[in-house]
């Protein structure tokens, strides 16, 4: 299942507020975290450092959540976009997240 998570405008080089997201394992069984990394074309614009990761490498039990911060850092203007990877053993794959902010973009009202 795929989700999306804006982080709204931030001006370039600089740096969104940490936002946390969280893995709740609702199976029976133990779910085992991979490496998690962010992909695509602005990867780099969207961090995570491993002081605030604290699900990759990790086993979460049953009815227990790890939690991964991400912040926005707009290498460049623009609509950036990216994917949050969470490998596991799920039987479903990889959970993917949709990543996007926009950097340094003028919008007016009215123009289509």
């Amino acid at each position: 299942m795929n989700y999306a998570n804006d982080f709204g405008e931030v001006p370039p080089s600089d740096s969104s507020s940490l936002e946390t997201l969280f893995i709740d394992n609702v199976g029976d069984g133990s779910l085992e975290i991979g490496t998690v990394i962010t992909e695509g074309p602005a990867a780099a614009d969207f961090q995570i450092t491993p002081s605030d990761d604290q699900c990759s490498l990790k086993i979460v039990d049953p009815d227990d959540t790890c939690g991964i911060g991400i912040r926005f850092v707009p290498q460049t203007p623009g609509i950036r976009a990216a994917n949050l990877r969470i490998p596991s053993n799920d039987p479903d794959g990889p959970e993917i997240i949709e990543l996007q902010g926009t950097s340094d973009i003028v919008f007016v009202s009215g123009f289509e």
